[in-house]
């Protein structure tokens, strides 16, 4: 793999009764906010397109990797339950409590080891799909603030500018970024996809 491009998802709708959050669907503006993306990348082609299992990111992966979203790779993990009395419960906790935020602020608090511990778990779960797959070149990974850039400070281990660069990222809906990995593997530097 020479480049993974890590997206958040756009805007969704908001929950509608008994609807669960990983059910909730892109908004009619979170899917052209997520075609706008698709259309700054300039016709650029992923080899492999992975996404959180939520319905408003698997809409939003099969647009920015411009495939049917059955050819979308759904990773479980991507998706940590809020209910699921482990990390995706802690998670969930400090996400209701200091929200869209860059990864640092979740650092300082107490719990906050529980995201990166979910992000290795998550990043091992993707990296076994890349390796699955065999050489991919350029790889899209679609999935929710902040969890994913949490993702992509565990893709970058071993380059500490570029984990504390990825900390202070606070992404919008559909904003993402590019990480560019040497030819051992290893995090070299990340472009932004911001505006």
């Amino acid at each position: 793999m020479r480049a993974a491009s890590f997206f958040r998802h756009g805007h969704a709708l908001k929950a509608a009764g008994s609807e669960h959050d990983f059910d909730r669907a892109t908004s009619d503006h979170g899917l052209d906010q997520v075609a706008s993306r698709r259309g700054k990348l300039n016709g650029k082609r992923f080899d492999l397109t992975l996404s959180s299992p939520a319905k408003r990111a698997l809409e939003c992966a099969a647009i920015i990797g411009s495939v049917d979203m059955w050819n979308v790779i759904r990773i479980e993990s991507l998706y940590p339950l809020p209910d699921d009395g482990s990390l995706g419960q802690h998670i969930d906790r400090l996400f209701k409590r200091l929200g869209y935020v860059p990864v640092s602020t979740y650092l300082k608090e107490p719990d906050g080891a529980y995201l990166i511990d979910w992000a290795k778990i998550a990043w091992f779960e993707c990296k076994r799909e890349i390796d699955d797959y065999g050489y991919a070149n350029s790889v899209a990974i679609v999935g929710h603030a902040p969890c994913l850039t949490a993702l992509a400070m565990e893709a970058c281990r071993g380059n500490d500018q570029l984990v504390a660069q990825i900390t202070e990222l606070n992404l919008a809906e559909a904003q993402g970024f590019t990480v560019f990995f040497g030819e051992g593997g290893d995090a070299k530097r990340i472009d932004l996809h911001l505006d």
